[in-house]
């Protein structure tokens, strides 16, 4: 039977800047999606429903922008108010932060007791979360104005806590033209790397799961976020940014090949053909040391349009050099 709330034995270092890692942008925490509604059968009280129709405990107000509880979930976790670290000493009370956090509106208890004790009654999984609950207002050193509760569901107040991965969609999500290519830019920081990078619970596969879920869903929004960065500078020719984007998308995701040819044409277009050409080089050692497979037809094309291309500059020895050698190590696909 598991414990209700393990020690924290494999944890790992988490370093925390003295700023927030993602700053004070924002200007809306509840969103758009969230509708305030009185009335009905709890009239009087106050529910926030989300996009997703899941109704939730009223949030606190009056809660001060400086005091608010930053999560940070994409990359190492960090929990920071004031830019000082907040300690929570238990793996399964910062799970349940993490759970709450990329929510971003409530979660039902039955779906808590369900990640974190599966194979227990009922009744002993509501209690084991109650304890985890008390646990996590005692570390927070709130008892409302963070985590609040009803009896079917538990939520962060989004008035109290910012998570970067709602700041990120919602910078994602912008579509004003002029102020689109800086809110990608700014979401691509956020990215810090994959979503609870480190975190293991290893007596919850259920939660291992949804981790698991969440983190190749949140490498996609990154890369998709990446590739749009990439093409909006390309646009407006700034080579450098989007040659660095396209290096981050493909620190992410290595087999893309059609950000090694997005890579390749960047350099080139940038007047660097020495560059374009070992970038071909090097999606071609990747692809075959890890799948075994030599580039598309479709890459090998982008390739030879580079060789062929006349230099901006004498060719260096060893570019042609390169060029040689890699003919002879990849036949021509017919």
């Amino acid at each position: 039977m598991r414990d209700a709330d393990p020690a924290a034995t494999s944890w790992p270092a988490s370093p925390v800047s003295t700023a927030s890692p993602f700053g004070n942008r924002l200007e809306d925490p509840v969103g758009p999606s969230a509708v305030y509604l009185r009335g009905g059968a709890s009239a009087g009280r106050r529910h926030r429903w989300t996009a997703a129709g899941a109704s939730g405990p009223a949030p606190a107000r009056g809660v001060q922008a400086h005091s608010r509880l930053r999560v940070a979930l994409l990359g190492i976790p960090e929990i920071t108010r004031a830019g000082a670290a907040v300690a929570v000493g238990r793996r399964q009370t910062r799970a349940l932060l993490f759970r709450l956090a990329a929510q971003g509106g409530a979660v039902s208890r039955a779906h808590l007791c369900y990640l974190f004790w599966p194979d227990l009654c009922e009744g002993t999984a509501r209690r084991n979360l109650t304890r985890v609950l008390v646990n996590l207002r005692e570390a927070l050193g709130e008892v409302e104005s963070v985590v609040v509760a009803d009896s079917d569901t538990i939520a962060v107040d989004a008035t109290a806590v910012c998570c970067d991965t709602a700041e990120f969609l919602r910078l994602a999500a912008v579509r004003d033209t002029p102020a689109r290519a800086g809110a990608l830019r700014q979401a691509v920081a956020l990215y810090r790397g994959p979503f609870l990078d480190g975190v293991s619970l290893g007596n919850c596969p259920e939660f291992e799961a949804w981790a698991d879920g969440e983190r190749q869903e949140w490498t996609r929004r990154c890369c998709d976020v990446l590739a749009a960065v990439v093409e909006d500078r390309a646009l407006e020719r700034d080579y450098p940014a989007a040659i660095d984007a396209a290096q981050r998308y493909l620190a992410t995701d290595q087999l893309a090949e059609h950000m090694h040819q997005r890579l390749i044409r960047l350099y080139a277009a940038s007047g660097d053909r020495p560059k374009a050409l070992r970038q071909f080089q090097r999606c071609a050692e990747i692809l075959h040391r890890e799948i075994g497979v030599p580039p598309h037809a479709e890459t090998r094309s982008v390739y030879e349009e580079v060789l062929a291309a006349a230099p901006r500059r004498p060719p260096a020895r060893a570019e042609s050099g390169a060029g040689r050698r890699l003919q002879a190590t990849w036949p021509r696909q017919t």
